[in-house]
């Protein structure tokens, strides 16, 4: 995960942004059947934003 930005809000409120990225295939969770080359792995994106209480 990266950083992508922290400070004020204009609500008064802290927050903090981060983005990660991973690669699932498959295999991974026991699917073997072919659905294709396009199909064989993904590209999961995860961005999250958090406010401080």
């Amino acid at each position: 995960m990266v950083q992508v930005g922290a400070g004020k809000d204009p609500w008064g409120g802290f927050r903090r942004g981060f983005s990660g990225t991973t690669m699932l295939t498959l295999k991974d969770f026991g699917i073997t059947k072919n659905l294709g080359p396009a199909s064989a792995s993904l590209e999961m994106i995860l961005d999250v934003e958090g406010v401080r209480k």
